[in-house]
This record gives C-alpha cells, structure tokens and sequence, in this order.
C-alpha cells in the first residue's frame, strides 16, 4: 500500500490510521501486534507553493460571494479553511472573535477590526431569508460547509479563473490549493505588517512556520 500508491503522502496517513486501528484492537484483545508498527513511511517534502497575489485575486474574482469572503478572512487573519467553516455566531463577542484553534487547541481572541467585522457583516447579509443558527459562513440552506462542498467551490473557482487567463492568452494558475493562502498570509503579516510570523499562524514551533508556510521568495538587491 505504501510503495504502490500514487499519492505517497496519504499512503503514509492511511498507514499512520490503520496503525492506529490496530493499537486499539491490541488494547481491547482482539489481537496481538501492530503489522503497521514499524513500516517505513514513504518520505515527505515540505509544500513550497508560494500564493502569488495575482492568483490569489484572480481566484476571488471568480469565487462565488461565500468563497470570496472565505478568502478575504483568510487574508486578514490566516486561519485554515476547517476553523473558517467552524466559526459560529457564539464565537462572536462585542470585542471580537473568541476561538479554539484547531491544531494545538489554543484558545485566542481576535479584535474588531473594521476589515474583520466587515468580512463577518457581510458573511450574515448573503444567506438572505435562510439564516444559519450556528456556523457564520454556511450554506444556502443555513447548514454547516462540508470540506467537500468547500474543496468544490475551490475548484470551480480556480476552473473559472483558469478559463478567463486561457483567453487571455495568459498562463494557467496550476496546483493551488486554498491552504497555500494560509501561508500568504502569514507572509504578509511579517512582510507588510511587522508582525510576528509564529504568533500570528498560532504555531508553538517557530520551525512549523519556517518549514511549511513561511514560502515568500525573498528579494535581494545586487552590490552593482
């Protein structure tokens, strides 16, 4: 399973699963050893995908208004995609966002901001008559965005944007995922912003960020 798959990467995340099922069949006696334990995992390299801006724009022209403000508060603040379709109205307080990060669990409170509470306003204004009672950017029908209904939008999104650069004559935005505006963002906040890059993607390595979201190219100036 490992050295066939085509996908090495979750190869080794359906073995690291199995491996799991198996320590919990040992525990409970239903069987005697992990054949997982021990297997060599394929190796992983870092994603290095740099957001362009131009992409990033591009995309969010042709996004649907959801996936649109999905983007921009990612933009502003770099949460992941799974704690954006998270947010309910309970986490909004008078002075802001109170929220549980989902990697780590650390608790954090983001402050108004008039681009913050302007992505959030109108958030509520798009879903008309039908209002979720929980989840802040939901459904047509008030109902929690699964991650396939998201990967969807991204997709058609980014195939939309894709069809507007082909007859322009420019070339196509490959192999974007909306993760990588994760990394984008946490770029901006040290680059744009004097912010700081660990504490501003809620990691508690410093060598998380460097490794897998701090991707900008850097820019040098040559001596003549």
């Amino acid at each position: 399973m490992l050295r066939g798959s085509k996908t090495p990467v979750q190869a080794n995340k359906d073995a690291n699963t199995l491996s799991a099922v198996f320590e919990y069949a040992r525990d409970c006696g239903l069987t005697e050893y992990n054949p997982v334990q021990g297997a060599t995992r394929n190796p992983e390299r870092p994603r290095d995908r740099e957001a362009l801006p131009w992409e990033v724009e591009v995309i969010k022209t042709a996004a649907t208004p959801l996936l649109a403000l999905m983007i921009r508060f990612n933009e502003i603040t770099g949460f992941r995609g799974g704690e954006i379709r998270s947010i309910e109205h309970k986490h909004l307080e008078a002075g802001g966002i109170r929220f549980k990060r989902s990697k780590g669990g650390d608790r954090e409170f983001w402050e108004w901001t008039s681009g913050l509470r302007a992505v959030i306003d109108d958030a509520r204004k798009l879903r008309g008559s039908v209002r979720s009672l929980y989840f802040v950017f939901c459904t047509r029908k008030g109902k929690q965005l699964t991650e396939f209904g998201f990967q969807q939008l991204w997709r058609a999104a980014r195939a939309k944007a894709n069809r507007w650069l082909a007859e322009a004559g420019l070339p196509a935005i490959e192999n974007l995922r909306f993760h990588d505006l994760r990394s984008k963002a946490i770029d901006d906040a040290e680059e744009l912003h004097g912010r700081d890059p660990v504490k501003f993607g809620s990691h508690r390595d410093p060598r998380t960020s460097r490794r897998h979201y701090q991707r900008r190219t850097k820019r040098q100036t040559p001596l003549e």
